[in-house]
């Protein structure tokens, strides 16, 4: 804003040297264009001298101590439930993001879309108050559809649209290319109207529970087939070159992204898992920054939320798992499935799969005695939780997509 009002001012001074030169010898018009420039570039120095003040800020809550982050995250939940309540007040309901879902209500909160990644589908649900023509909720819903298709996706812990720039997560929209028209244009404000007749036959009307008259209009559509590789293509480069630098393998980083987010990097699950590879912030994230850094602190939401960032940690993550906690298993292919399943519940649950302890030297003992398929089924049979048990075996299957 200060910058805003800066510019302004300055603007305002130089149309009045450009007025003046009208009136004004040759000489004369050269000293004022000399001072013009002088100002012009003092008002540029102080403009990046403001802008390198706040990338310094910036930097300064990328990572947070452990303190700082417990503070940081009971905000984040007290902002976040508050915002679930007032949408069930009004909605009767609330719908959950998740690793596989990006939720995106609207700033009114008249409007929610809900994307599965998995299933490859789009859900927009509008609020129809009573009184309502048809065509306002229509409208509705068209705005809804465009706002989803062209969103950055946002750093708010309330899975709402983001507020301002500086809270969106990306430079081009998470969905682009993703939301088309049978011909295969990409969706915009223009054509709206032709993907909601296309598809019309998905609209449904449904009944708001002590909603006082209110109804919902649910309207559902696809993403493109591809829309996975879309949202892949731009992260290979990055895959490739920090699987490099942190020496792990890039199918076993594809795969991994592709179960946890389904290369969402808005993504954000139940558990608090951010970005790509859904890395927990004071847990995984942590540990591998400590590895990375060399230092004891919490990345926050706007460092895990970075692609790029996010991408390098979860390489040093799995790299840690390889190198560090499971380094004295000596099969390769046992040592990589430790790993996975080390990934989703922590090196302990692991270890408890074979000896009913969460210590890992006795485990280590035991898995090398064993094949690296007898390591593999046993994983699938006696990790303690079934969602580990699941991931095994999804990572496992997909690798073989990016050989």
């Amino acid at each position: 804003m200060r910058s805003a009002i800066m510019l302004q001012c300055f603007m305002k001074s130089l149309f009045s040297i450009l007025a003046l030169a009208f009136f004004i010898s040759a000489d004369e018009l050269s000293d004022y264009q000399k001072k013009q420039a002088a100002e012009l570039e003092a008002f540029r120095k102080q403009q990046n001298a403001g802008v390198k003040e706040q990338q310094a800020e910036f930097k300064r809550y990328l990572v947070m101590s452990r303190a700082q982050f417990a503070e940081w995250q009971k905000k984040q939940e007290e902002e976040y439930n508050a915002f679930r309540k007032s949408i069930r007040k009004k909605w009767g309901s609330f719908i959950e993001p998740s690793n596989k879902k990006w939720v995106e209500y609207s700033k009114d909160a008249k409007t929610v879309a809900a994307v599965d990644f998995e299933k490859g589908t789009v859900t927009v649900e509008a609020i129809k108050m009573p009184g309502e023509t048809p065509e306002e909720v229509r409208k509705q819903i068209e705005n809804a559809v465009v706002r989803v298709a062209e969103s950055k996706g946002s750093m708010t812990a309330a899975p709402v649209e983001a507020p301002d720039t500086l809270q969106t997560i990306l430079t081009k929209p998470l969905l682009q290319d993703q939301v088309t028209l049978a011909n295969g244009q990409a969706v915009n404000s223009e054509n709206v109207k032709e993907l909601v007749k296309e598809t019309a036959a998905n609209e449904n009307v449904v009944p708001i529970e002590n909603g006082e008259g209110k109804e919902k209009i649910v309207f559902t559509f696809l993403l493109t087939p591809d829309h996975l590789i879309k949202r892949m293509t731009p992260y290979l480069p990055l895959v490739k070159n920090y699987c490099e630098k942190h020496g792990v393998d890039a199918a076993h980083v594809l795969a991994t992204i592709h179960t946890e987010s389904y290369f969402n990097p808005a993504a954000r699950s139940s558990c608090g898992a951010l970005g790509l590879m859904q890395l927990v912030p004071e847990k995984g994230a942590a540990d591998a920054y400590r590895k990375l850094e060399g230092k004891d602190l919490v990345p926050s939401a706007s460092y895990l939320f970075d692609p790029e960032k996010n991408i390098e940690l979860g390489c040093v993550y799995i790299n840690l798992l390889q190198a560090n906690y499971f380094v004295n298993v000596k099969n390769k292919s046992s040592n990589t499935f430790c790993s996975i399943a080390g990934y989703n519940t922590g090196a302990g649950n692991v270890a408890f799969a074979f000896t009913g302890k969460r210590e890992l030297g006795s485990a280590v003992s035991i898995i090398n005695t064993m094949e690296d398929k007898d390591v593999y089924s046993l994983l699938l049979q006696k990790l303690p939780y079934a969602e580990t048990r699941d991931y095994l075996k999804k990572v496992v299957e997909r690798m073989s997509l990016y050989r």
